[in-house]
C-alpha cells in the first residue's frame, strides 16, 4: 500500500525478478481478480499453493477486502 504513481508495481516486479518460487497477481486483470472471488478458505488455499513469495498488485480491487481477517 502506498501513494499513487510512486513505483510500487515497478518495485514488486524488480524484487520478483530476483526471486524464485513466487507468484505475482495483478487484480486490475479480471481473470486474476476472479481467482480471489472464492471463500476465505479458497483464497487461503490459492495463496498457499502459489509459491514462497506472493505479490498482489492492486489489492484494493478486492470487493471483500474489509471482510478478510
Amino acid at each position: 500500500m502506498g501513494a499513487r504513481q510512486v513505483g510500487k508495481t515497478y518495485l514488486m516486479k524488480k524484487l520478483a525478478s530476483e526471486l524464485k518460487n513466487y507468484r505475482y497477481f495483478n487484480l486490475e486483470f479480471s481473470e486474476q481478480l476472479l481467482l480471489f472471488n472464492g471463500s476465505e478458505n479458497e483464497i487461503i488455499q490459492l495463496l498457499k499453493s502459489s509459491g514462497q513469495y506472493i505479490f498482489i498488485d492492486e489489492f484494493h480491487k478486492l470487493p471483500q477486502l474489509t471482510s478478510l481477517k
